[in-house]
C-alpha cells in the first residue's frame, strides 16, 4: 500500500478518534445530566443517547478500520455468507426482548441501546443480502464499505440545514401565495394564533384536533409537499452519495461495485436517520414500535436509490464513451422513487387530518377514506419494491456483465 493511500488511512482514523472522543463526552453528558436536572423529559434523553451511541459505536469500527489500513493490513471482503443469518436471529431476538421488555427497565440505558440496535442490525442484515446477491469476486472489502456508510452517515451535516432552509423559504413563498387567495389572509392569521397560544402555554394545551387541523390547513401540506416530495429527495440523494463519483472516477470499480459503494452510503444515511425519525414515539411502546417498524422499509428504500445513483456513475466510468446523462438519469430515478415515497406519506397525514372539526380542508368520510386507501396501496408497493430492487439489482447485473466477475479489486 502506497504512502499516500497509509496516510489516507491514518487521517480516517484520527478523525474517527475525535468523532468518538466528542460522541462519548456527549453521551456522558445526556445521561448524567437528568440526575441533576428533573424538568428533563426521559424519552428526550433515550433520543439522545441514542443518537450519541451510534455516533461512538461508528466511530470506533472506523476507527479501527482506519489504524488497519495505516497498518497496511489486508482488508476481507464485506461479504457475510454466514453472518446474515446471526443479524437476523439476534434481531428478532431484539424483537422478542423489546416486547417482553418490563415497564421499569424502559430507561435510557436501557432503551437507548435496544433502540440503535433495532435500527442498525435490519439495514447491516439489508446490506448483507445486497453483498451476497452481488457475488465474491464483486464484494467490497470491509473498510470501503464503511467508508461508504460514514460518508452516507455524515450526509446528514449537510442535508440538514439545506433542508431547513428549504422549509423557510418554501413557508414564506407558500404563505405570500396565499395572500392572494380569498381567505389565505385568514388562515394565515388562524395559524399564526395557534402557534401563539401553543408556545405560550403548555404542550399538552394542544389538543390533537387542533394539531390535525393545522395539518390540514392548505398552507402547511402545500409547504410539506414542496419540502418533503421535491427538496429533501433532491438534496439527499445528492448528499448521501456525494462520494461515489470522486470513488468511482478514482477506481472504476464497475457498475456493480458502484452500485455497493451507493447502497452502502444509503445505509449509513439510514442509520442515523431513523435513530431519530423511528424515536418519534419512544417513551410509549406501541408507539415505539411503530416507529421503528416503519423504519425497515425506509432503510431499504434510502439504500437502493442510493445503490441507484451509485449505478448511474458506475455505468458513466464503466463505458468508453462518457454518457452524462446517464449518472443524471439515475440520479432523477432515485430522487423519483424517494419523492413519491414523500409524496404518500404527506397524503397519508392529510387525509387523516381532513377529516377533524377543526380542518381548513375537510373532506367527507368517503373521500378521506379512498385518499387513505390509494395513498396506502401505493406506498406499500414501494415498500416491497424496495428491498425486491435492492437485491434484484445486483442479481441483474451479474447476469448483463459477466466479464465483472474478476477477483476482488484492491483498495
Amino acid at each position: 500500500m502506497d504512502k499516500k493511500r497509509r496516510m489516507l488511512w491514518l487521517i480516517v482514523a484520527v478523525g474517527a478518534g475525535l468523532w468518538g472522543f466528542l460522541s462519548l463526552i456527549g453521551l456522558a453528558a445526556t445521561l448524567v445530566l437528568p440526575l441533576w436536572v428533573g424538568e428533563i423529559d426521559g424519552a428526550s434523553t433515550s433520543i439522545f443517547a441514542a443518537g450519541l451511541l451510534l455516533n461512538l459505536s461508528f466511530a470506533i469500527v472506523l476507527g479501527a478500520a482506519g489504524v488497519n489500513g495505516w497498518q497496511a493490513k489486508p482488508a476481507k471482503l464485506f461479504f457475510p455468507q454466514r453472518a446474515w443469518r446471526i443479524l437476523a436471529l439476534v434481531w428478532v431476538v431484539f424483537i422478542i426482548g423489546v416486547v417482553l421488555l418490563p415497564a421499569s427497565l424502559e430507561g435510557p440505558f436501557i432503551s437507548a441501546p435496544i433502540h440503535v440496535a433495532l435500527i442498525i442490525l435490519p439495514a447491516l442484515l439489508f446490506f448483507s443480502l445486497t453483498a451476497l446477491m452481488a457475488g465474491r469476486a464483486l464484494a467490497l472489502t470491509w473498510r470501503q464499505a464503511l467508508v461508504g456508510m460514514a460518508a452516507g452517515f455524515h450526509a446528514t451535516l449537510l442535508a440538514l440545514p439545506l433542508e431547513l432552509i428549504g422549509l423557510f423559504v418554501s413557508a414564506a413563498l407558500v404563505s405570500t401565495l396565499a395572500m392572494a387567495f380569498p381567505g389565505g389572509e385568514a388562515e394565515l392569521t388562524r395559524m399564526m394564533e395557534l402557534i401563539e397560544k401553543w408556545g405560550s402555554t403548555p404542550t399538552a394545551a394542544a389538543s390533537s384536533e387542533e394539531l390535525l387541523g393545522l395539518l390540514a390547513s392548505p398552507v402547511v401540506i402545500t409547504t410539506l409537499m414542496i419540502v418533503l416530495a421535491v427538496i429533501t429527495p433532491v438534496v439527499e440523494e445528492l448528499g448521501k452519495t456525494l462520494i461515489v463519483p470522486f470513488v468511482t472516477a478514482w477506481k472504476r470499480p464497475g457498475p456493480m461495485r458502484a452500485f455497493l459503494w451507493g447502497a452502502a452510503c444509503g445505509v449509513g444515511f439510514a442509520m442515523i436517520e431513523g435513530v431519530y425519525n423511528g424515536a418519534m414515539g419512544m417513551g410509549e411502546m406501541d408507539g415505539w414500535l411503530t416507529g421503528v417498524a416503519v423504519r425497515v422499509p425506509a432503510t431499504a428504500m434510502h439504500a437502493l436509490v442510493s445503490g441507484i445513483t451509485g449505478l448511474g456513475w458506475g455505468l458513466f466510468w464503466d463505458s468508453p464513451r462518457k454518457r452524462w446523462w446517464v449518472p443524471l438519469l439515475c440520479y432523477g430515478l432515485a430522487i423519483g422513487f424517494h419523492g413519491l415515497w414523500n409524496f404518500n406519506v404527506v397524503m397519508l397525514t392529510f387525509a387523516g387530518a381532513a377529516t377533524t372539526a377543526g380542518a381548513s380542508i375537510q373532506l367527507p368520510p368517503a373521500m378521506a377514506t379512498l385518499l387513505l386507501v390509494l395513498s396506502g396501496a401505493i406506498l406499500g408497493i414501494l415498500a416491497l419494491a424496495a428491498p425486491v430492487g435492492l437485491l434484484g439489482i445486483p442479481l441483474w447485473l451479474r447476469r448483463r456483465v459477466p466479464q465483472e466477475a474478476i477477483a476482488a479489486m484492491p483498495e
